[in-house]
């Protein structure tokens, strides 16, 4: 596909990550289907992506395990019946196509550039944009802007934090997460995160090393790790419902994930915060 867009203004890393969704369309092993993302991935992505998979195919795979862990996650939270799920950072995430359910809203929250081109090109392909909002979720009161494009802070709603905290410093995070505790009654927060070995590259694991420099030299570096999920706890009003490591997600779809896996355990982790 070719595209006129200015990727330096949406941002290269919501097209990587599509890339990767749109990828699994056609892998022997796919995690899940998706067919969609591939109206996201600009012929000039392609290259940069195979590469970084191809220096660790490790990493790949967790960055698949991932994305089969948000979207199982959203599928859950439809099933149940939850009302409201905002995906905060959202890049081109299309799991509210893939999971539309009557009685159950989606939302986007993410820069105006990268809003404004998921917008056109939802409309171009025959998709309704749902509701979005189009803003840096840092610099807004988010409970707040959201009520503008329809989200009812008093229903519980699950938030979609994926692929963010890694880029950001731990006193953003926290205070990201603490805002919204003050400000929502009940809520759910899934996210993902690194461990710190991975940012300041003390891995271990030679190819996680290969492929980060290689990211961070094209992309965005990363800023945060942790290594203990607690810490949300100590520093928000929040409480952890679940957490582990995205090498178990694989392995519990399919058992060849553990032992492929075992070399980067405990570098790559979920994390669900709940009040």
């Amino acid at each position: 596909m070719t595209t006129t867009v200015d990727i330096n203004d949406v941002g290269m890393t919501a097209f990587f990550i599509a890339w990767f969704r749109d990828a699994e369309r056609t892998r022997r092993d796919s995690l899940f289907y998706d067919p969609y993302s591939r109206w996201f991935v600009p012929d000039e992505v392609k290259p940069a992506a195979r590469r970084f998979a191809e220096l660790c195919p490790e990493f790949d795979d967790l960055i698949r395990c991932r994305l089969l862990f948000f979207r199982e996650l959203v599928r859950a939270e439809v099933t149940k019946g939850t009302g409201q799920i905002v995906s905060v950072g959202s890049g081109f995430d299309t799991r509210p196509a893939i999971f539309q359910t009557d009685g159950v809203t989606f939302f986007d929250v993410d820069q105006p550039a990268v809003i404004k081109y998921k917008r056109e090109t939802l409309e171009r392909i025959g998709l309704r944009p749902w509701p979005s909002l189009p803003c840096d979720y840092l610099d807004v009161n988010l409970p707040e802007k959201l009520q503008e494009v329809g989200f009812d802070p008093d229903l519980p709603s699950l938030f979609i934090w994926e692929g963010n905290t890694m880029y950001l410093p731990r006193n953003l995070i926290f205070g990201f997460l603490t805002q919204l505790a003050t400000q929502l009654p009940a809520f759910t927060i899934a996210f993902d995160y690194m461990s710190e070995r991975v940012i300041d590259g003390t891995s271990g694991v030679a190819s996680v090393t290969r492929a980060f420099d290689y990211f961070y030299d094209r992309f965005a570096p990363f800023k945060t790790g942790f290594d203990d999920p607690a810490v949300f706890e100590s520093n928000t009003p929040l409480k952890i419902a679940d957490s582990g490591r995205m090498e178990d997600i694989g392995a519990r779809h399919a058992p060849r994930f553990a032992e492929r896996l075992e070399p980067l355990a405990g570098l790559y982790h979920y994390c669900i915060l709940t009040k």
